[in-house]
């Protein structure tokens, strides 16, 4: 299920926590006139994906056309530190004395 996001009085995206299954997109103003009409980003089963739509027009009418890809780590935004626990050898053969 995708949940469609309406932010609280002061709150920003900056500061919001994304949970599974949001998605938030935003204009993309462009001067590519193949560039898509909006752009953000999908959070489902913890992994993050790029969202692209485009407006086109059809024989019954307007409709959204889109994409989705899994999000690319890049310099800019590099990907999650993993955390790891060092435990003791359970001989006690890494104390030092």
């Amino acid at each position: 299920m995708l949940n469609f996001t309406t932010l609280k009085p002061n709150q920003t995206m900056s500061n919001y926590q994304k949970k599974d299954g949001d998605i938030s997109v935003f204009t993309n103003n462009s001067d590519n006139a193949n560039a898509p009409s909006w752009k953000g980003n999908l959070l489902l089963n913890g992994v993050e994906y790029q969202v692209a739509l485009w407006r086109k027009q059809g024989a019954k009418g307007e409709f959204l056309a889109g994409s989705v890809q899994v999000r690319q780590q890049t310099a800019e935004r590099p990907a999650p530190a993993q955390s790891f626990t060092i435990r003791p050898e359970p001989d006690g053969s890494d104390l030092p004395f």
